[in-house]
C-alpha cells in the first residue's frame, strides 16, 4: 500500500457506544500535550547548547526540525491511521512522544538528544492529522466545537510550557528535568484514545472489508469514500490545494512572528523586555483565536472569515514595517490574523464527507504547509542578514495574504475533497 494514501473506511458495528465526553477530554488533554514538545525545547535550548557543548550551529538545527518533521510526517501519518484507526493512532502519537521526550535526557549526549527530538516530533506530527480527523469521526455534527476544543488547548500548551519549563526545570534539577517532565503529559494524552479504541472497534475499517460489516451506501457523515481517495487525489483537487494554500500562508506568517517579532521589535527600537512582552501578547491572541471554529462551524460559507483574517495580517504585517511605533496596534491585528490557523483545521473535518477524506485532506494541507513555512522562515534570516531590515520580509508576509484570500475563495465555499472535479 501507498504510505501516503489515507484509509478508505466505513462504519463498523460497534460494542459499546463512544461517549462524546471522552472524546472531548482525549482532544483537550492531546491538544494541550502537543506544543510543550517544542516550546520546551526553545526554552531550554541555551542551557542545552552548553551541557552538550554543541556550536551555535545546534541553535538553528533544533529550530530547523519541528516544521521539517511535521511535514514528512504529515505526509506519512495516513499509513498509521489506516493500521490502527483514529483513536488508536492518537494514542500511538502520545506514547511515541514520551519515548522521545525521555529519550532525549536520557544521557548528555548530541546524537542521542537529537534522535529522541525527531521522535517526539514524529509523535506530534502524527497528532496534528490525527486530531481534526478525529473530530470528523466522532463528532460529525460538532465540528466548530470539537476543533475549538483542542485548538483552545494548543495555545494553552504553548504559553504554558514558555512560562513553567525553565522555573520548574532549575527548581527540580536541571534542563534534563524541565524537558522530560512534558513526557508524563504525552502519556496522559494516550490514555482517552486507549479507552476510546477499546469501546468503539475496530475505529476504522478498510475497503477490502467494508462489504462484510456493513452495506457499502450506509449513511452517515463518516461514510467510506472512492476506493482509491487519498492524499494523491486530495493533491489533484482544487479544493485540497486550496486549504493547503490557506495553511500554508498562515503556518509560514505564524512561524516568521514566532521566530523574529522580538528580533523586529528590537531593530526598530523597542527594548528587548518589551519585545519579549510583544511576543508573549501575540501568543495570547492565539487563545482567542479559538472561537473562530465555533463561528465557523455554523457558517454554511466562511470565505467572508477567511478574507477578513487574512486582511488582519496585511494590516499588521505593513504597519510593523512602516509605522514601528504603534507596534503594539500592528501586533494585536497579526496576532486577530492568526485565527486563520483554527479556521484552516476546522476546514479540514468541514471539507471532507469521509474520513478517508479528512485524514487526506489533513495530512495534504499540514505537509504542504509545514514545508512552505520552513523554507519562508529560513528565506527571511537570509533576507534580514542581506539587507539588514526585516521590512521586506514583512511587505512579503502581506504579499502572500493575497494568494490566501483567493485560495480562501475556493476552500471557504461549501464542498466535499472527494466529490469529482472539485
Amino acid at each position: 500500500m501507498d504510505p501516503v494514501t489515507a484509509p478508505t473506511v466505513t462504519r463498523a458495528p460497534v460494542g459499546r457506544v463512544v461517549p462524546v465526553g471522552l472524546v472531548v477530554v482525549g482532544l483537550v488533554i492531546a491538544g494541550f500535550a502537543g506544543r510543550p514538545v517544542v516550546t520546551s525545547t526553545s526554552a531550554e535550548l541555551p542551557s542545552v547548547v552548553a551541557a552538550l557543548r554543541a556550536s551555535g550551529a545546534l541553535t538553528g538545527l533544533v529550530s530547523a526540525l519541528p516544521p521539517l518533521v511535521f511535514a514528512v510526517g504529515s505526509f506519512l501519518a495516513p499509513l498509521a491511521i489506516n493500521r490502527l484507526g483514529v483513536a488508536r493512532a492518537l494514542a500511538a502519537a502520545g506514547g511515541t512522544a514520551a519515548v522521545g521526550l525521555l529519550l532525549r535526557v536520557a544521557v548528555v549526549d548530541l546524537p542521542v538528544f537529537l534522535v529522541g527530538t525527531v521522535v517526539a516530533l514524529a509523535g506530534v506530527a502524527l497528532a496534528n492529522v490525527a486530531l481534526p480527523t478525529a473530530v470528523k469521526r466522532f463528532l460529525p455534527g460538532r465540528t466548530g466545537a470539537g476543533t475549538a476544543a483542542y485548538t483552545l488547548m494548543l495555545a494553552a500548551g504553548t504559553a504554558v510550557a514558555a512560562a513553567v519549563t525553565v522555573p520548574l526545570g532549575a527548581l527540580l534539577g536541571g534542563w534534563r528535568v524541565g524537558l522530560g517532565m512534558w513526557a508524563a503529559t504525552a502519556l496522559l494524552a494516550a490514555l482517552p484514545w486507549l479507552a476510546v479504541a477499546g469501546r468503539e472497534r475496530p475505529p476504522l475499517v478498510p475497503a477490502a472489508a467494508a462489504a462484510a460489516v456493513a452495506p457499502a451506501t450506509a449513511p452517515g457523515p463518516a461514510a467510506a469514500g472512492p476506493a482509491t481517495f487519498g492524499v494523491a487525489q486530495v493533491a489533484r483537487s482544487r479544493l485540497g490545494r486550496a486549504v493547503a494554500i490557506v495553511f500554508a500562508g498562515q503556518a509560514s506568517s505564524s512561524y516568521v512572528m514566532f521566530a523574529y517579532l522580538p528580533s523586529i521589535a528590537v531593530d526598530d527600537g523597542v527594548s528587548r523586555a518589551a519585545a519579549g512582552l510583544l511576543l508573549g501578547w501575540f501568543s495570547l491572541l492565539g487563545v482567542v483565536s479559538s472561537a473562530v471554529p465555533l463561528l465557523a462551524g455554523r457558517l454554511r460559507d466562511q470565505r467572508l472569515l477567511i478574507a477578513g483574517l487574512a486582511a488582519c495580517w496585511v494590516v499588521g504585517d505593513l504597519g510593523l514595517a512602516f509605522a514601528p511605533r504603534s507596534a503594539w496596534v500592528w501586533t494585536t491585528a497579526a496576532g486577530l490574523g492568526s485565527a486563520l490557523f483554527t479556521l484552516a483545521l476546522t476546514l479540514i473535518p468541514l471539507r471532507s464527507a469521509t474520513v478517508a477524506g479528512s485524514a487526506a485532506l489533513s495530512a495534504f494541507a499540514q505537509g504542504v504547509a509545514y514545508l512552505v513555512s520552513a523554507v519562508v522562515v529560513f528565506a527571511a534570516g537570509i533576507v534580514r542578514d542581506r539587507t539588514g531590515s526585516f521590512d521586506p520580509v514583512l511587505v512579503g508576509l502581506a504579499v502572500l495574504m493575497g494568494p490566501v484570500t483567493l485560495a480562501g475563495l475556493r476552500a471557504g465555499r461549501p464542498g466535499a475533497v472527494e466529490d469529482a472535479g472539485r
